[in-house]
């Protein structure tokens, strides 16, 4: 093999890296962007029992079967459709909730009676009501 046929093997390696990274790059950076569009999707739809949850303290004085709301079932199906899972806890005295859903970026994404929306800081459970 000359020097010609390793220069042309380095060219046309060069050639398919290149092509390789131009058809690769689309693909993740359009896979990345749909991910991000959904965290967002799901973000808003816990906005939206947050407020639901406000609504139904305010028609029945407090949170107990908050989870078994129509309109907040209807949120959560929408949530896992997205390919996300809420768990939503109520204090048995019905007077707090947090409500957590974990986001394709890999963050707990949280709510709770506290008017709290972002990521958890604190552990959102069936024993503590907070995400803060």
């Amino acid at each position: 093999m000359g020097i010609q046929d390793k220069g042309r093997l380095f060219k046309g390696l060069a050639v398919l890296i290149v092509f390789g990274f131009s058809v690769l790059m689309p693909i993740l950076i359009s896979n990345e962007l749909r991910k991000s569009g959904m965290n967002l999707l799901i973000r808003q739809d816990l906005e939206t029992i947050s407020n639901w949850g406000f609504l139904y303290k305010i028609n029945k004085g407090d949170y107990k079967g908050l989870e078994f709301y129509f309109e907040i079932v209807k949120k959560k199906k929408d949530i896992q459709d997205k390919g996300g899972s809420v768990e939503i806890f109520v204090s048995k005295d019905g007077e707090k909730y947090c409500a957590k859903v974990m986001i394709f970026s890999k963050d707990l994404w949280c709510i709770d009676s506290h008017g709290y929306s972002g990521k958890i800081t604190n552990n959102c459970y069936s024993e503590s009501f907070y995400c803060k």
